[in-house]
């Protein structure tokens, strides 16, 4: 009994130096600027983790192991071919990282390092826990979560926008992430979320071009691959466990719930204007008969200056003006002498007079792509229920 006490005594003494390791380095990050400095200091830390420190392991049985590795691995092939699916859409770019082999490898090293060191720890602070696992679980959750954020991330924040964007792009993804990679860790050991977090950030750097994603679309990546990654895993464990009961009747399947989420995601991109193109509804009755109000009308973004170049009369537009935005058809094409830009003289189709003042070329969000009739009837309940003021609108 004495052993085991002194065993156990010990290994609360390393977790207590490798929490006040990890808050060091948290420091050591934002105050040194030399990235082969601070991935050198990791390299020593994963040295004597891996010399001096008792080997752990996951909860899952030792022949199941390597089928976790191999369940983190196609977890990261899912993510890469999801990522670079999507620059099919939004297109591709340069990748911004040295190109040769030795920048590749100094590249790596310098991005690999910290992920194997910060794993190696989390790895041995979840599995060393004997007691209260689910508050250690949560404890070292967050603290992998708040030691991985830089303190120039958030002291830039000034404004609202800037502030969602934070927490899209990088609080919300590193909340996912962690929450995989510490599920890994508890069930196959460090090596698990080594392979997982390794794979999706070395294919950047190997990678001769990178998907052209914006801040929104990056994030919801990085939040939704790791989240659905963490819920096959559970799945797959419980069965491979066989916690997992199939009721008649009631079974759920993974893969089913995926694909739900997956065709909400999309949804949700195309919503909020992702895509190419997004869908409007339509409030007013100014372009009776061809769009109704309630009537959805997709619209084709204005991209490229080529786009501005090709409307036409006859075209229908959504343009913004101050805060609202009207969908009106092209009547005519005025040129405008002194700044040589082509400006755009619009009216409703239901409209007795054609309306006050030229739109800017600015101004134009998109062309009129498709209409659905009907289908944004909800939309236009919830605006009238919040007495958005219709008579604003030109008609």
């Amino acid at each position: 009994m004495r052993i085991n006490y002194t065993s156990k005594k010990l290994n609360d003494y390393l977790s207590i130096m490798l929490i006040f390791t990890l808050i060091l380095m948290f420091l050591v990050n934002n105050i040194v600027s030399n990235s082969i400095v601070k991935s050198s200091i990791w390299l020593v830390i994963i040295l004597i983790i891996c010399i001096a420190f008792p080997k752990v392991r996951g909860i899952a049985k030792l022949k199941h192991i390597e089928q976790f590795y191999l369940y983190s691995l196609k977890c990261g092939i899912i993510y890469i071919v999801i990522y670079f699916g999507s620059g099919i859409i939004l297109g591709f770019g340069k990748s911004p990282y040295s190109r040769g082999i030795n920048n590749i490898v100094l590249n790596l090293f310098i991005f690999i390092t910290p992920i194997v060191g910060r794993e190696l720890i989390r790895g041995f602070l979840l599995n060393n826990s004997t007691k209260h696992k689910s508050l250690n679980l949560v404890f070292i959750t967050i603290l992998m979560i708040i030691t991985d954020i830089t303190i120039s991330q958030v002291t830039k924040i000034s404004t609202v926008k800037e502030l969602i964007i934070f927490i899209s792009q990088s609080f919300g993804p590193l909340i996912c992430l962690n929450i995989f990679a510490s599920y890994a860790c508890i069930v196959a050991g460090p090596i698990t979320s080594i392979i997982f977090l390794s794979l999706i950030t070395g294919i950047e750097i190997v990678s001769p071009v990178l998907p052209l994603l914006q801040w929104l679309t990056r994030g919801l990546i990085n939040m939704c691959v790791p989240i659905f990654s963490y819920l096959a895993m559970n799945f797959y464990y419980t069965k491979l466990t066989k916690q997992y009961k199939e009721y008649k009747g009631k079974h759920e399947n993974i893969f089913s719930m995926m694909a739900v989420s997956v065709f909400s995601i999309f949804l949700i991109w195309f919503t909020i204007g992702v895509f190419p193109i997004y869908p409007s509804v339509i409030v007013t009755g100014s372009m009776k008969p061809i769009i109704n109000p309630g009537d959805i009308v997709v619209i084709k973004k204005i991209q490229k200056v080529e786009d501005i170049d090709n409307l036409k009369t006859g075209d229908i537009i959504q343009f913004k003006r101050e805060e609202l935005l009207i969908v009106h058809r092209i009547i005519e094409l005025v040129k405008n002498e002194e700044d040589g830009l082509i400006y755009f003289r619009t009216k409703g189709d239901n409209n007795s007079a054609e309306d006050n003042g030229l739109v800017n070329p600015n101004d134009i969000k998109g062309t009129v792509y498709k209409t659905i009739p009907k289908l944004g009837w909800p939309t236009l309940i919830l605006r009238n229920n919040n007495n958005i003021p219709f008579e604003d609108i030109e008609f």
